[in-house]
């Protein structure tokens, strides 16, 4: 990892957030206190971007359920951008399925490129806030 870097993983599902939080231990990242290279949430993605980061976030991968609703992934990056989520020039990167359109992205938040890959499409875009 990059020194004084921190990825942040959320997980709704407690057991599978113990699971993750056991993977991060087993490759050595150092997890808790102010030096955490990995924080593991177990909570629901709306619940945790409605409250500020500790600092913004340069990149942020974003992999909702298939199913999910196309209005709660412009909620999720809408709060990404509301709450202080994204530093500038972050690079947002969200995965759907081929099948579902293009998320709908909020001001400041620019598309670069959707590239299809079987099933999955990823779509990439820069976070540019207006000055």
């Amino acid at each position: 990892m990059v020194p004084g870097a921190t990825v942040t993983l959320v997980e709704h599902d407690r057991r599978t957030a113990a699971l993750v939080t056991a993977n991060a231990r087993t490759v050595g990242a150092r997890l808790g206190g102010p030096d955490a290279e990995v924080e593991v949430v177990a909570a629901t993605v709306g619940t945790t971007l409605g409250r500020p980061p500790a600092a913004p976030y340069d990149v942020v991968f974003s992999d909702p359920p298939y199913p999910l609703a196309d209005a709660a992934v412009e909620a999720d990056l809408t709060a990404l951008v509301e709450h202080g989520w994204l530093a500038d020039e972050a690079v947002v990167v969200v995965e759907r399925s081929t099948r579902s359109p293009e998320p709908a992205w909020p001001a400041g938040i620019e598309l670069e490129v959707g590239r299809k890959y079987g099933e999955t499409t990823l779509w990439c875009g820069w976070y540019r806030p207006a000055p």
